[in-house]
Order: structure tokens, then C-alpha cells, then sequence
């Protein structure tokens, strides 16, 4: 019977490996989340424009979330704002 059996020495080396591997998990991790809060809205209020950007649609996609109710909207001086918490939560919950 041939078994397949793993060294000393292989099994020590595949260890060093995975834990290689899970160090550079730990880093990615941390820095996609440091990403993650430069993206961030650091305004309370964002217009059209920002908010195209941020979820990455047109205008006149916004302007059909708006129609359709699925973003509350603001009008001051004949200019439409979103509160940056809103956005934060549609990308949250479509990004998680």
C-alpha cells in the first residue's frame, strides 16, 4: 500500500506558508477598509453630480431613484441634495 504522508519538514514549510498567507489577508483587510473611509461622504449633504459618481449611475438614474421614491431628495434654491447618510446606506446595503 502507497500512502501519501507528509514529512516533518514539508508540513512545518506549508505551515510558514499559511501563515504567510493569512498575515497578508490581515493587511488587505485592513487596508480595504481604510479605503473603504476615504470613499466615505465626509459631507452631510451631496448633489447630483456627487451622487452619480458615488453610485457609479446618471443622472437620470437618480432621477428615476427619486421618481420611484427609492432616494429621499432635498431641493434648496433650485438645486437637489441627498444626505450622505442615504447614499452610505444604499452602498452599504448593496455592497456588503
Amino acid at each position: 500500500m502507497n500512502s501519501n504522508l507528509l514529512k516533518v519538514d514539508d508540513y512545518f514549510n506549508l505551515i510558514k506558508k499559511i501563515d504567510k498567507i493569512d498575515k497578508r489577508l490581515d493587511c488587505l483587510e485592513i487596508l480595504l477598509t481604510s479605503k473603504q473611509e476615504e470613499h466615505k461622504p465626509k459631507r452631510k449633504w451631496l448633489d447630483v453630480p456627487e451622487v452619480c459618481l458615488l453610485l457609479n449611475v446618471s443622472k437620470r438614474t437618480v432621477q428615476a431613484y427619486r421618481d420611484n421614491r427609492m432616494l429621499k431628495s432635498t431641493k434648496l434654491v433650485g438645486k437637489i441634495y441627498f444626505k450622505a447618510a442615504d447614499i452610505e446606506a444604499i452602498l452599504g446595503k448593496n455592497y456588503s
